[in-house]
């Protein structure tokens, strides 16, 4: 049967494990799992059972912060306790996997060397500009008021309705190599144009892929504008959103 360690002996093994982390000079030990006290000198005395401190445990409060303070993709803070399960972290997570997550930019290589700002690294600052919206179920959108923007910042991003989000989504791996809006029917060898509303609406076939894009160009910007009023006149975006959808022009490099 192993020998009952003395007092001195339980802090020279807890020492072992944890440096000089800690005071043990109220610690009287009894036996493994009675509880003893120990001393931090950051946030004062805790209880803790004696073989949980042998197996690496110490003090709640420091390990608390520790989590909260390890980097997320090795650059971003979350300094906001309780917040990991609201719509601002969620938004925020995801606009940093986009930036900083190599297997979610290999899946998505639209992604491609996008950024994020430093004022953004920390979550409580983008938390503070994402509810001054007040658009709980809105997306965040990056390339609405500055195209083909790859920086994510205050400045260049916006709170948007998820219909408006979606009609700049490109589809690249459907349409294949033909310009947006494009399909080539093999069968018939024409080039068609379809332009995504509510449903998909057929807009004709045409000879030329430059044809059909064209024909998608103009239903595409009639189409943001017709929104863009509609929703600026509801009161759902805001001014500086529905002045960037009625410039907004498709590129046939889009």
């Amino acid at each position: 049967m192993p020998k009952k360690l003395t007092t001195e002996q339980f802090v020279a093994k807890a020492r072992e494990i944890h440096g000089d982390k800690y005071d043990y000079s109220k610690v009287v030990y009894t036996k493994m799992h009675d509880y003893i006290t120990i001393t931090c000198s950051k946030h004062g005395d805790f209880l803790q059972k004696a073989y949980s401190h042998l197996n690496g445990r110490g003090c709640s409060k420091c390990a608390k912060e520790e989590s909260r303070s390890k980097l997320i993709f090795g650059v971003a803070h979350n300094d906001c306790d309780g917040d990991s399960h609201t719509n601002a972290y969620i938004h925020w997570r995801n606009m940093l996997a986009r930036c900083f997550d190599e297997k979610y930019k290999k899946e998505s290589p639209t992604y491609t060397n996008c950024l994020c700002c430093k004022e953004w690294l920390v979550f409580s600052n983008f938390k503070r500009w994402y509810e001054s919206f007040n658009y709980p179920d809105y997306h965040l959108d990056k390339d609405i008021l500055v195209k083909n923007n790859k920086v994510y910042s205050p400045e260049t991003c916006c709170l948007v309705p998820p219909e408006i989000n979606t009609l700049f989504t490109k589809r690249q791996n459907d349409r294949g190599k033909q310009p947006i809006g494009v399909c080539y029917i093999k069968r018939s060898g024409k080039y068609s144009a379809t332009i995504h509303k509510l449903r998909n609406v057929h807009l004709g076939f045409f000879d030329t892929p430059e044809e059909a894009f064209q024909a998608y160009k103009s239903a595409k910007e009639i189409y943001v504008k017709e929104l863009a009023t509609q929703y600026f006149q509801e009161g759902k975006i805001t001014q500086r959103v529905y002045q960037a959808l009625m410039e907004y022009q498709v590129d046939i490099t889009d």
